[in-house]
Protein backbone atom coordinates (compact mmCIF):
# COMPACT_ATOMS: atom_id res chain seq x y z
CA UNK A 1 0.00 0.00 0.00
CA UNK A 2 1.34 3.41 -1.11
CA UNK A 3 0.33 6.57 0.74
CA UNK A 4 -0.12 10.46 -0.84
CA UNK A 5 2.17 12.83 0.37
CA UNK A 6 -1.29 14.98 1.30
CA UNK A 7 -4.60 14.41 1.47
CA UNK A 8 -6.47 14.33 -1.54
CA UNK A 9 -8.42 11.04 -2.93
CA UNK A 10 -11.30 10.81 -5.71
CA UNK A 11 -14.03 8.45 -6.29
CA UNK A 12 -14.80 6.76 -9.64
CA UNK A 13 -18.22 5.63 -10.30
CA UNK A 14 -18.70 2.31 -12.43
CA UNK A 15 -20.68 -0.11 -13.65
CA UNK A 16 -21.10 -3.84 -12.93
CA UNK A 17 -20.91 -5.39 -16.67
CA UNK A 18 -18.34 -7.70 -15.84
CA UNK A 19 -19.95 -9.79 -13.96
CA UNK A 20 -22.94 -10.38 -16.57
CA UNK A 21 -20.82 -10.65 -19.92
CA UNK A 22 -17.80 -12.72 -18.95
CA UNK A 23 -17.99 -15.58 -20.82
CA UNK A 24 -18.22 -19.17 -19.53
CA UNK A 25 -15.41 -20.30 -17.53
CA UNK A 26 -13.11 -23.32 -18.57
CA UNK A 27 -13.65 -26.58 -16.74
CA UNK A 28 -11.59 -26.75 -13.67
CA UNK A 29 -8.96 -29.55 -13.31
CA UNK A 30 -9.67 -31.32 -10.53
CA UNK A 31 -7.93 -31.23 -7.37
CA UNK A 32 -7.13 -33.47 -4.34
CA UNK A 33 -8.57 -32.80 -1.54
CA UNK A 34 -6.57 -30.92 1.18
CA UNK A 35 -5.25 -32.82 3.91
CA UNK A 36 -6.76 -30.22 6.64
CA UNK A 37 -10.22 -30.52 4.49
CA UNK A 38 -10.44 -26.30 4.00
CA UNK A 39 -13.34 -25.68 1.54
CA UNK A 40 -12.35 -26.21 -2.29
CA UNK A 41 -13.09 -22.92 -4.51
CA UNK A 42 -13.79 -22.52 -7.72
CA UNK A 43 -11.28 -21.83 -10.31
CA UNK A 44 -10.16 -18.66 -11.71
CA UNK A 45 -12.29 -17.38 -15.21
CA UNK A 46 -10.03 -16.57 -17.90
CA UNK A 47 -11.58 -13.11 -19.52
CA UNK A 48 -12.15 -12.74 -23.32
CA UNK A 49 -14.38 -10.11 -23.40
CA UNK A 50 -12.31 -6.82 -23.47
CA UNK A 51 -15.07 -4.08 -24.07
CA UNK A 52 -17.30 -5.44 -20.45
CA UNK A 53 -13.83 -5.06 -18.87
CA UNK A 54 -12.85 -1.44 -20.25
CA UNK A 55 -16.57 -0.65 -19.57
CA UNK A 56 -16.97 -2.27 -15.77
CA UNK A 57 -15.77 -1.70 -12.43
CA UNK A 58 -16.13 -0.40 -9.20
CA UNK A 59 -14.86 2.71 -6.48
CA UNK A 60 -11.24 2.35 -6.67
CA UNK A 61 -8.70 4.72 -4.87
CA UNK A 62 -6.82 5.97 -7.89
CA UNK A 63 -3.21 4.44 -6.75
CA UNK A 64 -1.65 4.13 -10.55
CA UNK A 65 1.76 5.88 -11.84
CA UNK A 66 2.79 8.18 -14.99
CA UNK A 67 0.65 8.35 -18.18
CA UNK A 68 0.79 5.40 -20.13
CA UNK A 69 1.90 5.67 -23.79
CA UNK A 70 -1.06 3.45 -25.48
CA UNK A 71 0.41 0.62 -26.12
CA UNK A 72 -1.02 -2.39 -25.61
CA UNK A 73 0.34 -5.76 -24.59
CA UNK A 74 1.08 -8.27 -27.62
CA UNK A 75 -1.48 -10.88 -27.63
CA UNK A 76 -0.34 -14.04 -26.68
CA UNK A 77 -1.40 -17.68 -26.76
CA UNK A 78 -1.67 -19.62 -23.21
CA UNK A 79 0.62 -20.91 -21.11
CA UNK A 80 1.70 -24.91 -22.31
CA UNK A 81 0.87 -27.22 -19.66
CA UNK A 82 3.62 -26.86 -16.95
CA UNK A 83 7.28 -27.40 -17.09
CA UNK A 84 9.57 -30.11 -15.96
CA UNK A 85 12.38 -28.11 -13.71
CA UNK A 86 13.47 -24.73 -13.02
CA UNK A 87 16.67 -24.78 -14.27
CA UNK A 88 19.44 -22.05 -12.65
CA UNK A 89 21.74 -20.66 -15.28
CA UNK A 90 22.57 -17.54 -17.08
CA UNK A 91 19.31 -17.04 -19.19
CA UNK A 92 18.41 -14.12 -21.40
CA UNK A 93 15.09 -11.76 -20.47
CA UNK A 94 13.16 -9.38 -22.32
CA UNK A 95 13.48 -6.06 -21.85
CA UNK A 96 9.99 -4.75 -21.22
CA UNK A 97 10.77 -1.28 -22.55
CA UNK A 98 12.23 -1.99 -26.04
CA UNK A 99 11.59 -6.18 -26.11
CA UNK A 100 15.36 -6.40 -26.02
CA UNK A 101 16.78 -9.56 -25.66
CA UNK A 102 19.45 -9.51 -23.01
CA UNK A 103 21.08 -10.00 -20.19
CA UNK A 104 19.15 -7.68 -17.89
CA UNK A 105 20.65 -9.01 -14.55
CA UNK A 106 24.22 -8.38 -16.32
CA UNK A 107 22.97 -5.17 -17.09
CA UNK A 108 22.38 -4.04 -13.21
CA UNK A 109 25.50 -5.71 -11.99
CA UNK A 110 27.47 -2.89 -14.51
CA UNK A 111 25.63 -0.20 -13.34
CA UNK A 112 26.38 -0.84 -9.50
CA UNK A 113 29.24 -2.87 -9.48
CA UNK A 114 28.14 -4.41 -6.56
CA UNK A 115 27.05 -8.09 -7.18
CA UNK A 116 30.10 -10.71 -7.15
CA UNK A 117 28.31 -13.97 -6.83
CA UNK A 118 28.00 -16.45 -10.17
CA UNK A 119 24.65 -17.33 -11.64
CA UNK A 120 23.87 -20.65 -9.56
CA UNK A 121 20.78 -19.86 -7.15
CA UNK A 122 22.33 -18.67 -3.94
CA UNK A 123 20.25 -18.66 -0.58
CA UNK A 124 20.49 -14.72 0.49
CA UNK A 125 22.03 -14.27 3.93
CA UNK A 126 21.63 -10.44 4.00
CA UNK A 127 20.21 -8.95 6.98
CA UNK A 128 15.95 -9.01 5.93
CA UNK A 129 15.15 -7.17 8.90
CA UNK A 130 16.50 -3.29 8.56
CA UNK A 131 14.91 -1.25 5.67
CA UNK A 132 17.38 0.96 4.02
CA UNK A 133 18.52 3.36 1.50
CA UNK A 134 21.03 1.25 -0.41
CA UNK A 135 22.09 3.36 -4.39
CA UNK A 136 24.61 4.21 -6.06
CA UNK A 137 24.61 7.26 -8.61
CA UNK A 138 20.98 6.68 -7.76
CA UNK A 139 20.53 3.51 -8.79
CA UNK A 140 18.89 0.82 -6.20
CA UNK A 141 21.28 -2.07 -5.19
CA UNK A 142 20.45 -5.71 -5.91
CA UNK A 143 19.69 -7.85 -4.20
CA UNK A 144 19.69 -11.92 -4.21
CA UNK A 145 16.35 -14.01 -4.21
CA UNK A 146 15.68 -15.42 -0.82
CA UNK A 147 14.56 -18.90 -0.28
CA UNK A 148 11.54 -19.42 2.17
CA UNK A 149 11.69 -23.44 1.87
CA UNK A 150 9.01 -25.54 0.13
CA UNK A 151 10.33 -23.45 -4.00
CA UNK A 152 9.04 -20.09 -2.51
CA UNK A 153 10.94 -17.28 -2.94
CA UNK A 154 11.03 -13.64 -1.57
CA UNK A 155 12.19 -10.97 -4.20
CA UNK A 156 12.90 -7.28 -2.97
CA UNK A 157 11.26 -4.84 -5.44
CA UNK A 158 13.61 -2.21 -4.24
CA UNK A 159 11.00 -0.04 -4.76
CA UNK A 160 11.50 3.89 -4.43
CA UNK A 161 15.44 2.84 -3.88
CA UNK A 162 14.73 0.77 -0.46
CA UNK A 163 15.33 -2.82 1.14
CA UNK A 164 12.68 -4.10 3.33
CA UNK A 165 9.80 -2.42 2.40
CA UNK A 166 8.17 -4.32 -0.36
CA UNK A 167 8.26 -7.91 -1.31
CA UNK A 168 6.95 -10.37 -4.72
CA UNK A 169 7.31 -14.10 -4.46
CA UNK A 170 7.82 -16.56 -6.50
CA UNK A 171 6.14 -20.32 -5.95
CA UNK A 172 9.12 -21.96 -8.07
CA UNK A 173 6.52 -25.15 -8.97
CA UNK A 174 6.04 -26.99 -12.22
CA UNK A 175 3.89 -23.69 -13.08
CA UNK A 176 5.53 -20.96 -11.76
CA UNK A 177 3.74 -18.24 -10.33
CA UNK A 178 4.87 -14.61 -9.35
CA UNK A 179 2.64 -13.39 -6.70
CA UNK A 180 2.90 -9.25 -6.90
CA UNK A 181 4.68 -7.28 -9.04
CA UNK A 182 5.46 -4.04 -7.30
CA UNK A 183 5.62 -0.72 -9.19
CA UNK A 184 6.99 -0.16 -12.37
CA UNK A 185 9.76 0.93 -11.19
CA UNK A 186 11.03 -2.35 -9.95
CA UNK A 187 9.93 -4.33 -12.84
CA UNK A 188 13.70 -4.76 -13.54
CA UNK A 189 14.92 -5.76 -10.60
CA UNK A 190 12.01 -8.42 -10.24
CA UNK A 191 12.73 -9.82 -13.55
CA UNK A 192 16.45 -9.64 -12.73
CA UNK A 193 16.17 -12.00 -10.04
CA UNK A 194 13.93 -13.87 -11.82
CA UNK A 195 16.43 -14.56 -14.20
CA UNK A 196 18.51 -15.70 -11.41
CA UNK A 197 16.23 -18.26 -10.33
CA UNK A 198 16.64 -19.68 -13.86
CA UNK A 199 13.60 -18.25 -15.02
CA UNK A 200 13.58 -17.18 -18.66
CA UNK A 201 10.75 -15.40 -21.18
CA UNK A 202 8.93 -18.30 -21.64
CA UNK A 203 8.70 -20.09 -18.48
CA UNK A 204 6.43 -17.77 -15.80
CA UNK A 205 2.96 -19.39 -16.10
CA UNK A 206 1.10 -17.22 -13.97
CA UNK A 207 1.29 -13.49 -12.37
CA UNK A 208 -1.38 -13.02 -9.45
CA UNK A 209 -2.05 -9.47 -8.00
CA UNK A 210 -3.54 -9.56 -4.59
CA UNK A 211 -4.73 -5.90 -5.64
CA UNK A 212 -4.19 -3.14 -7.70
CA UNK A 213 -2.28 -0.62 -5.99
CA UNK A 214 0.82 0.43 -7.86
CA UNK A 215 2.84 -1.04 -5.36
CA UNK A 216 1.37 -4.46 -5.81
CA UNK A 217 0.21 -4.36 -9.67
CA UNK A 218 1.81 -1.35 -10.88
CA UNK A 219 4.83 -3.65 -12.83
CA UNK A 220 2.00 -5.85 -14.17
CA UNK A 221 2.37 -4.42 -17.67
CA UNK A 222 6.15 -4.96 -17.80
CA UNK A 223 6.03 -8.37 -16.49
CA UNK A 224 2.71 -9.16 -18.94
CA UNK A 225 5.72 -8.03 -21.62
CA UNK A 226 8.71 -9.74 -20.32
CA UNK A 227 6.84 -13.11 -20.03
CA UNK A 228 4.72 -13.27 -22.59
CA UNK A 229 3.52 -16.45 -21.79
CA UNK A 230 2.26 -15.48 -18.31
CA UNK A 231 -1.17 -15.49 -17.57
CA UNK A 232 -2.38 -12.47 -14.95
CA UNK A 233 -4.77 -13.02 -12.21
CA UNK A 234 -6.83 -10.16 -10.95
CA UNK A 235 -9.87 -9.75 -8.95
CA UNK A 236 -12.61 -8.47 -10.76
CA UNK A 237 -12.97 -5.60 -9.90
CA UNK A 238 -9.68 -4.65 -10.45
CA UNK A 239 -9.56 -6.47 -14.15
CA UNK A 240 -11.02 -2.63 -15.88
CA UNK A 241 -7.71 -0.99 -14.18
CA UNK A 242 -5.16 -3.09 -15.53
CA UNK A 243 -6.54 -3.15 -18.93
CA UNK A 244 -6.95 0.66 -19.29
CA UNK A 245 -4.96 2.48 -16.47
CA UNK A 246 -5.92 6.14 -17.92
CA UNK A 247 -8.70 7.36 -15.75
CA UNK A 248 -6.91 6.36 -12.81
CA UNK A 249 -3.63 7.68 -14.06
CA UNK A 250 -4.66 11.00 -14.26
CA UNK A 251 -6.45 11.23 -10.97
CA UNK A 252 -3.14 9.44 -9.49
CA UNK A 253 -0.47 12.07 -10.57
CA UNK A 254 -2.32 15.15 -9.35
CA UNK A 255 -2.30 12.94 -6.10
CA UNK A 256 1.76 12.28 -6.30
CA UNK A 257 2.88 14.82 -8.56
CA UNK A 258 6.62 14.64 -9.34
CA UNK A 259 6.98 11.85 -6.92
CA UNK A 260 5.34 9.43 -8.88
CA UNK A 261 7.83 8.75 -11.34
CA UNK A 262 10.59 7.55 -8.88
CA UNK A 263 7.57 6.30 -6.65
CA UNK A 264 5.69 3.94 -9.33
CA UNK A 265 6.96 4.74 -12.81
CA UNK A 266 4.95 3.96 -16.14
CA UNK A 267 2.14 1.32 -15.92
CA UNK A 268 1.32 -0.26 -18.91
CA UNK A 269 -2.20 -1.40 -20.00
CA UNK A 270 -2.32 -5.56 -20.28
CA UNK A 271 -4.18 -7.23 -23.00
CA UNK A 272 -7.39 -8.53 -21.47
CA UNK A 273 -6.89 -11.69 -23.32
CA UNK A 274 -4.33 -12.40 -20.76
CA UNK A 275 -6.44 -11.95 -17.78
CA UNK A 276 -8.16 -14.57 -15.40
CA UNK A 277 -10.75 -12.80 -13.31
CA UNK A 278 -11.40 -13.70 -9.93
CA UNK A 279 -14.72 -13.29 -8.33
CA UNK A 280 -15.36 -14.49 -4.55
CA UNK A 281 -13.23 -17.33 -5.15
CA UNK A 282 -10.65 -19.04 -7.18
CA UNK A 283 -7.68 -21.54 -7.69
CA UNK A 284 -4.19 -20.76 -9.70
CA UNK A 285 -3.05 -24.15 -11.11
CA UNK A 286 0.39 -24.69 -9.83
CA UNK A 287 0.90 -27.74 -11.27
CA UNK A 288 1.04 -31.45 -10.11
CA UNK A 289 -1.66 -30.73 -8.33
CA UNK A 290 -0.59 -28.04 -6.05
CA UNK A 291 -2.39 -24.90 -6.03
CA UNK A 292 -3.12 -21.78 -4.62
CA UNK A 293 -6.75 -20.56 -2.73
CA UNK A 294 -7.97 -16.97 -3.72
CA UNK A 295 -10.84 -15.79 -1.75
CA UNK A 296 -11.85 -11.90 -1.84
CA UNK A 297 -10.78 -9.95 0.86
CA UNK A 298 -11.72 -6.31 0.77
CA UNK A 299 -10.81 -4.59 4.09
CA UNK A 300 -8.26 -2.84 2.37
CA UNK A 301 -9.67 -2.49 -1.21
CA UNK A 302 -12.56 -3.75 -2.66
CA UNK A 303 -10.08 -5.04 -5.06
CA UNK A 304 -8.36 -6.93 -2.53
CA UNK A 305 -7.87 -10.70 -2.66
CA UNK A 306 -6.44 -13.22 -0.43
CA UNK A 307 -3.79 -16.58 -1.63
CA UNK A 308 -3.32 -19.49 0.33
CA UNK A 309 -0.79 -22.31 -1.17
CA UNK A 310 -2.62 -25.43 -0.87
CA UNK A 311 0.85 -27.55 -0.15
CA UNK A 312 2.54 -25.28 2.56
CA UNK A 313 -0.68 -23.55 4.04
CA UNK A 314 1.17 -19.92 3.16
CA UNK A 315 -0.92 -17.21 3.27
CA UNK A 316 0.06 -14.19 0.98
CA UNK A 317 -1.64 -11.30 3.12
CA UNK A 318 -1.30 -8.03 0.56
CA UNK A 319 -2.22 -5.37 2.93
CA UNK A 320 -5.04 -6.98 4.05
CA UNK A 321 -3.46 -7.86 7.46
CA UNK A 322 -1.67 -4.20 7.46
CA UNK A 323 2.43 -3.59 7.09
CA UNK A 324 4.57 -5.55 9.28
CA UNK A 325 8.19 -4.19 10.54
CA UNK A 326 10.73 -7.12 10.87
CA UNK A 327 12.89 -5.21 13.13
CA UNK A 328 10.45 -4.18 15.46
CA UNK A 329 7.52 -7.08 14.50
CA UNK A 330 5.21 -4.44 14.83
CA UNK A 331 1.97 -4.41 12.62
CA UNK A 332 1.27 -0.73 10.71
CA UNK A 333 -2.73 -0.51 9.68
CA UNK A 334 -3.60 -0.02 6.21
CA UNK A 335 -6.64 2.02 6.17
CA UNK A 336 -6.16 4.50 3.10
CA UNK A 337 -8.85 6.11 1.25
CA UNK A 338 -11.45 5.62 -0.10
CA UNK A 339 -12.38 1.78 0.39
CA UNK A 340 -11.35 1.03 4.74
CA UNK A 341 -14.42 0.17 6.06
CA UNK A 342 -13.79 -1.14 9.65
CA UNK A 343 -16.44 -3.81 9.81
CA UNK A 344 -14.80 -5.10 6.12
CA UNK A 345 -11.55 -5.40 7.82
CA UNK A 346 -12.23 -6.79 10.11
CA UNK A 347 -13.91 -9.69 8.60
CA UNK A 348 -11.11 -9.86 5.56
CA UNK A 349 -8.83 -10.84 9.14
CA UNK A 350 -11.23 -13.18 9.73
CA UNK A 351 -11.63 -15.01 7.15
CA UNK A 352 -7.73 -14.78 6.80
CA UNK A 353 -7.38 -16.66 10.01
CA UNK A 354 -9.99 -19.63 9.19
CA UNK A 355 -7.45 -20.10 6.25
CA UNK A 356 -5.65 -21.71 9.20
CA UNK A 357 -2.22 -20.55 7.60
CA UNK A 358 0.85 -21.79 8.51
CA UNK A 359 2.65 -18.87 7.55
CA UNK A 360 2.18 -15.49 6.64
CA UNK A 361 4.10 -13.59 3.68
CA UNK A 362 3.73 -10.05 3.53
CA UNK A 363 3.60 -7.70 0.98
CA UNK A 364 5.23 -5.15 3.28
CA UNK A 365 7.31 -7.23 4.50
CA UNK A 366 8.06 -10.64 4.29
CA UNK A 367 7.72 -13.74 6.10
CA UNK A 368 5.74 -14.37 9.73
CA UNK A 369 5.15 -17.60 11.60
CA UNK A 370 4.18 -16.43 14.42
CA UNK A 371 0.64 -15.97 12.48
CA UNK A 372 -2.03 -15.98 15.79
CA UNK A 373 -0.03 -13.46 17.48
CA UNK A 374 0.86 -11.55 14.39
CA UNK A 375 -2.89 -11.45 13.29
CA UNK A 376 -4.35 -10.40 17.05
CA UNK A 377 -2.26 -7.31 17.01
CA UNK A 378 -3.18 -6.20 13.57
CA UNK A 379 -6.78 -6.43 14.66
CA UNK A 380 -6.34 -4.51 17.94
CA UNK A 381 -3.73 -2.22 15.79
CA UNK A 382 -6.92 -1.47 13.43
CA UNK A 383 -9.33 -1.45 16.70
CA UNK A 384 -6.72 1.31 18.46
CA UNK A 385 -6.14 3.49 15.63
CA UNK A 386 -10.43 3.86 14.38
CA UNK A 387 -10.84 4.64 18.18
CA UNK A 388 -8.26 7.20 18.17
CA UNK A 389 -9.30 8.88 14.59
CA UNK A 390 -13.06 8.56 16.08
CA UNK A 391 -12.08 10.50 19.24
CA UNK A 392 -10.81 13.84 17.26
CA UNK A 393 -13.27 13.30 14.88
CA UNK A 394 -16.10 13.52 17.55
CA UNK A 395 -13.85 16.45 19.66
CA UNK A 396 -13.97 18.41 16.72
CA UNK A 397 -10.29 18.34 15.36
CA UNK A 398 -9.92 19.03 11.50
CA UNK A 399 -7.71 16.34 10.12
CA UNK A 400 -4.34 17.91 10.16
CA UNK A 401 -4.58 18.00 13.78
CA UNK A 402 -5.78 14.56 14.38
CA UNK A 403 -2.63 13.34 12.61
CA UNK A 404 -0.78 14.97 14.83
CA UNK A 405 -2.22 13.39 17.94
CA UNK A 406 -2.18 10.12 16.63
CA UNK A 407 1.23 10.26 15.55
CA UNK A 408 2.04 11.59 19.11
CA UNK A 409 0.09 8.56 20.49
CA UNK A 410 1.58 5.88 18.46
CA UNK A 411 4.89 7.50 19.35
CA UNK A 412 4.71 6.61 22.78
CA UNK A 413 3.66 2.92 21.97
CA UNK A 414 6.14 1.96 19.39
CA UNK A 415 9.18 4.28 20.52
CA UNK A 416 11.71 1.18 18.89
CA UNK A 417 9.68 1.66 15.53
CA UNK A 418 10.26 5.23 15.73
CA UNK A 419 13.66 5.40 17.20
CA UNK A 420 15.55 4.73 13.92
CA UNK A 421 14.96 7.66 11.37
CA UNK A 422 15.74 5.89 8.17
CA UNK A 423 13.17 3.19 9.20
CA UNK A 424 10.76 5.69 9.95
CA UNK A 425 11.35 7.60 6.56
CA UNK A 426 10.81 4.18 4.53
CA UNK A 427 7.92 3.49 6.24
CA UNK A 428 6.51 6.54 6.10
CA UNK A 429 6.82 6.56 2.41
CA UNK A 430 5.09 3.62 2.57
CA UNK A 431 2.24 3.89 4.22
CA UNK A 432 2.25 7.04 5.90
CA UNK A 433 0.35 8.15 9.23
CA UNK A 434 -1.51 10.74 6.91
CA UNK A 435 -3.13 8.38 4.68
CA UNK A 436 -3.96 6.36 7.20
CA UNK A 437 -5.66 8.37 9.14
CA UNK A 438 -7.43 9.72 5.97
CA UNK A 439 -8.78 6.74 5.34
CA UNK A 440 -10.40 6.35 8.84
CA UNK A 441 -11.78 10.02 8.59
CA UNK A 442 -13.21 9.18 5.18
CA UNK A 443 -14.86 6.42 6.57
CA UNK A 444 -16.44 7.75 9.59
CA UNK A 445 -17.67 10.83 6.82
CA UNK A 446 -19.67 8.15 5.47
CA UNK A 447 -21.12 6.15 8.14
CA UNK A 448 -21.58 8.96 11.34
CA UNK A 449 -25.04 10.10 11.17
CA UNK A 450 -24.25 13.28 12.48
CA UNK A 451 -20.91 13.78 10.67
CA UNK A 452 -21.75 17.69 9.21
CA UNK A 453 -23.05 18.87 12.57
CA UNK A 454 -19.57 17.31 14.22
CA UNK A 455 -17.23 19.03 11.64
Amino acid sequence: MVSPGHIQFEHVHLGAALQTTRATPEPAAQHPAHPDGRTRLQPVRPCRHSAAIRDAGDDVYRHTAAAIDGDRARPVHRHAEGRDHISAGKLPVVDPRTETSHQLHLIHRTRIGARTSGHQVQRNTRDACAPTTRTVDNAPMASSPEALGTDVWSIDTLMGGYTGITSSYLIASSRPCLVETGTATSAPEVIRALAELGLGPEDLATIVVTHIHLDHAGGVGDLARAFPRARIAVHESGARHLVDPSRLVASARRVFGPRMDDLFGELLPTDPERLDIIGESGTIDLGDGRFLEAFHNPGHAKHHIGLVDSATGDLYTGDAAGVYVPETADVRPATPPPDFDLDLALSSLAAMRATQPTRLLFSHFGPVTTVGDILAESEAELHYWVEQVTEAFRGGLDLEHAVERVKERDRERHAAFYADPARLESFEELSSTVAQVAGIWHWLERTTPDAQQLR
